[in-house]
């Protein structure tokens, strides 16, 4: 796996996985993108400084359960530009997903197979799919769903016309007061207008 701009250094661990970290060229290697592939599987970015691994705020690590060639470098490409400033490697994908990852989510899949984006909370898993779709939303026109599990198993289901609008109903943090301890709730066609949300 190649970037532009960057240079590269490949290491194994104990357990048999394998890393990469990937530097600036005219920065050096104190910091650093960590791609890293367990033997499970999963695939950990992470950034790197002086040889440790930060992960202190939103956006300073991802995961994926899954790997493919072309997740592994849309992943690497927002985490780059994120961390590093390597606008030049932005793409179709990347503002997108850098709006997810700066906001703490990772990479998942349903039991159907379908992509999504996730994060654990304290009382809730919160996860994000493009709507009618398993791949993972591409572009802000994208259809979105988001679902909001608590602790006694019920969901919030909250369909959005955009991912603006999903990225909008998340930081409004307006899916907890709609969530429903007791019983599910289903929500359609939520959309952002103007800094308003409406339904």
């Amino acid at each position: 796996m190649k970037l532009d701009g960057f240079e590269t250094k490949k290491a194994y661990l104990k357990d048999g996985s394998q890393y990469t970290d990937f530097y600036l060229k005219e920065e050096g290697p104190k910091k650093s993108i960590r791609l890293m592939r367990k033997k499970s599987g999963d695939i950990i970015i992470e950034v790197v400084i002086n040889g440790t691994a930060q992960n202190l705020t939103p956006g300073d690590r991802l995961t994926s359960p899954v790997w493919s060639e072309e997740l592994e470098l849309r992943m690497l490409k927002a985490m780059a530009v994120h961390n590093m400033g390597a606008v030049w490697l932005e793409d179709g994908f990347t503002e997108l997903d850098i709006e997810m990852i700066k906001r703490g989510f990772d990479i998942g899949t349903t039991p159907a197979g379908e992509m999504l984006w996730y994060k654990r909370e304290i009382a809730a898993m919160v996860v994000v799919l493009r709507d009618k779709s398993k791949l993972l939303p591409g572009a802000f026109t994208d259809p979105g769903k988001l679902v909001v599990i608590g602790p006694t198993k019920k969901e919030l289901v909250a369909k959005t016309e955009d991912f603006r609008s999903l990225i909008g109903l998340i930081d409004s943090n307006a899916h907890y007061d709609l969530f429903q301890p007791y019983h599910n709730v289903e929500i359609g066609n939520f959309f952002l207008r103007d800094g308003i949300t409406t339904h």
